[in-house]
């Protein structure tokens, strides 16, 4: 199942931290691991799942495009410690032309941090087509059978 990648790649993080022996056969570490899966609307707020979602976004974006965060990082070296950004579904709950615009900025709006290693899952063809439009951008497919 595909939410599984965000889950394992967090999984496989935590147990290189704790020293345990991961399937990896490196692990980087990273400073903060930051997660947006699921539905966590609050219909007492009157708000929808997209607008849940754009919140937590905002959230994670305001933490990994802080001033302290990037000041005068360079590219990533062996042993350097940076966020993970885990995001599954992104661009879900709207309009497919709509979720995938807006996932698309939330993307290139977290990518301003050059130390942040992004892993997204998504059913947008338009997300998956970055990667050959912007060489920033990786692309992979999970086969289930």
């Amino acid at each position: 199942n595909k939410v599984g990648v965000p889950i394992s790649t967090n999984s496989e993080i935590l147990m290189g931290k704790d020293k345990h022996g991961v399937p990896a056969g490196r692990v980087d570490f990273f400073r903060d691991i930051l997660v947006e899966v699921g539905d966590e609307q609050d219909i007492t707020k009157g708000e929808s799942t997209l607008m849940a979602r754009l919140n937590h976004m905002s959230s994670v974006i305001q933490q990994v495009t802080s001033p302290s965060l990037d000041d005068g990082m360079e590219a990533p070296t062996q042993g350097t410690i940076y966020p993970l950004i885990l995001l599954d579904e992104l661009g879900g709950g709207s309009d497919p032309d709509a979720g995938s615009a807006l996932a698309r900025a939330v993307l290139e709006k977290m990518m301003e941090c050059t130390t942040a290693r992004i892993v997204a899952t998504t059913h947008s063809p338009q997300l998956k087509a970055l990667s050959i439009q912007d060489d920033r951008f990786n692309c992979a497919s999970v086969l289930l059978e």
